[in-house]
């Protein structure tokens, strides 16, 4: 035995760390988008698979086949989802019912949702087979494409959004407007905000007309869906040359959101994500234009205006030592600084590396300012 021991030590010394190194290649999963005319497509492909597990959001339970309302686990509703005891009875379910990874799992419901449902998938026996059916726009252009998942984390009643998650892209991803006809107004408004973002960062110059009808009725035009298809496009391109978020070109997608999480956090559910994106694509560009002469944030502005946003009236007392406690939680802080992509203009897309603080006072002087513009000049 001695002899094994003495031969074992001898092998190990004659090992260099780098022979002990191991690549781990893992396939890229080609996410396939499959865009249908209406929900009972929709359904029909849903329930033609074999085996399979359904998560929904549960206000969209009562509008399932009774066969698939049958099969399926209930969420809360939008990002009361996304939280550790809600992802461990998801997963508890799948257990319990003895769920072979194999076995697909569909979600049904808006981005929060998507963003519950493909952790589990991520997490649940290392991976099973994920298909998104996005019901709101802002999870058609986000949340369903792109593979990234998490939960929040929530301590002391705040929230720190997308704490914990993962990469896991979906197989395909399920695509019908007509989930949106019955959206409430404000769900659409949410997911122009997104749409603007995108069409932004294009540099393509928005048709808020086919927008605002799309507002009023729920209903999608041909521009209306030119303009989504263009922006799912344009997500998928940012996703293709940077999966994994490593080589700093998916940062163009945080346009809006290093503001606008911080809004969202402070405003407490009183407006939503969209919403707060959309304002936070205004107050980052006119941060921007504060150190050099530009005039974009006037466009933006106007852009949001006729979208009838509203910023939460309430909130415009908030000091900068708010925003800078909110800013300082930004997964985006790097050695003190908070990195910025903002679009400028067509084609044109700068990163600010800013200080908390900076941002916070600048914040902190805007935000009551744009709330009296907007009773100066209210939506059209």
């Amino acid at each position: 035995m001695d002899k094994f021991f003495h031969a074992l030590r001898k092998f190990a010394r004659q090992r260099s760390v780098k022979d002990m190194e191991a690549n781990f290649p893992f396939p890229a999963v080609k996410t396939k988008l499959v865009f249908l005319p209406s929900r009972e497509n929709v359904f029909s492909r849903i329930t033609k698979s074999e085996k399979y597990s359904l998560l929904v959001d549960k206000n969209l339970l009562p509008h399932l086949p009774v066969k698939m309302r049958k099969r399926a686990f209930p969420l809360p509703g939008g990002e009361a989802c996304k939280n550790w005891k809600t992802l461990g009875a998801v997963l508890a379910w799948l257990a319990t019912k003895n769920t072979e990874r194999s076995e697909a799992l569909f979600v049904i419901g808006g981005g929060a949702a998507c963003d519950l449902g493909a952790l589990a998938a991520a997490l649940y026996r290392r991976g099973m087979p994920l298909t998104l059916v996005p019901t709101t726009l802002l999870a058609q252009l986000d949340a369903s494409v792109g593979g990234k998942c998490a939960v929040d984390f929530i301590e002391n009643k705040k929230r720190i959004k997308n704490f914990a998650g993962a990469f896991y892209p979906a197989n395909q991803v399920l695509i019908s407007p007509s989930f949106l006809e019955s959206l409430p107004a404000r769900e659409r408004r949410s997911g122009l905000g997104e749409l603007l973002k995108m069409l932004y960062l294009e540099g393509v110059e928005p048709d808020i007309a086919s927008m605002q009808l799309f507002l009023a009725n729920g209903k999608m035009n041909a521009s209306m869906q030119r303009q989504v298809q263009r922006a799912i496009a344009a997500k998928i391109g940012f996703v293709r040359r940077d999966p994994l978020d490593t080589k700093r070109i998916r940062e163009a997608l945080n346009f809006g959101h290093t503001v606008g999480h911080a809004l969202e956090s402070m405003a407490g559910g009183e407006i939503s994500h969209g919403e707060a994106v959309a304002f936070g694509l205004f107050f980052e560009v006119a941060f921007a234009e504060s150190k050099r002469e530009l005039l974009i944030a006037q466009r933006v502005y106007g852009d949001l205006m006729r979208l009838q946003f509203r910023l939460p009236e309430k909130h415009g007392s908030m000091k900068g030592k708010d925003w800078e406690r909110h800013f300082l939680g930004d997964k985006k802080m790097n050695k003190s600084k908070l990195a910025m992509s903002i679009a400028l203009a067509k084609g044109k897309i700068i990163r600010l590396e800013v200080a908390p603080n900076q941002l916070a006072q600048f914040m902190a002087r805007a935000f009551p300012a744009l709330v009296q513009l907007g009773k100066v000049h209210p939506p059209a």
